[in-house]
């Protein structure tokens, strides 16, 4: 499984929309509703829906620790790093 560190180079919105891309066509998913969706709101909904359609494949991993607890509140377990 792949981690994402959100504090580091990859953690912006383009990036994240760039690897959604990538992935989305890998698995045959349709990125422009994904892209709708991930764009629809704030960044916590981003990494959210992001996570929603690729949390099978990949981790995001944050410091903060209230991001943490927004993004994997629903799986009851908070990724925060360093």
């Amino acid at each position: 499984m792949r981690t994402i560190d959100l504090d580091g180079p990859n953690g912006n919105a383009f990036f994240l929309l760039g690897q959604a891309k990538t992935w989305a066509k890998d698995l045959g998913l349709d990125y422009s509703n994904i892209q709708k969706e991930m764009t629809s709101g704030d960044y916590t909904n981003l990494c959210k829906t992001f996570l929603k359609y690729f949390g099978v494949v990949c981790n995001l991993e944050t410091s903060d620790a209230e991001l943490a607890l927004e993004l994997y509140n629903e799986k009851g377990v908070a990724n925060v790093g360093n």
